[in-house]
């Protein structure tokens, strides 16, 4: 079993999606227990989970002009 417990700030987060600001801190504190074979429902939940994104973590502003050449 892996629990992991983001604080924000000081302040542990029990919410998602976390929103950062400028000049935010993050740390991750983490527990890891070993209780044998995962079953394969709770390693596909886990699978999905992890990789569960509600948007793009990216900046994508632009500043400037668009050129089509043709």
């Amino acid at each position: 079993m892996v629990g992991i417990y983001p604080v924000l700030n000081g302040q542990f987060i029990d919410h998602s999606p976390i929103l950062f600001e400028p000049g935010d801190t993050l740390e991750v504190k983490h527990t890891i227990q070993r209780y044998g074979r995962i079953e394969f429902n709770e390693y596909m939940k886990f699978l999905h989970e992890a990789y569960k994104c509600d948007s793009i973590n990216l900046d994508n502003e632009y500043a400037g002009t668009w050129s089509f050449v043709v």
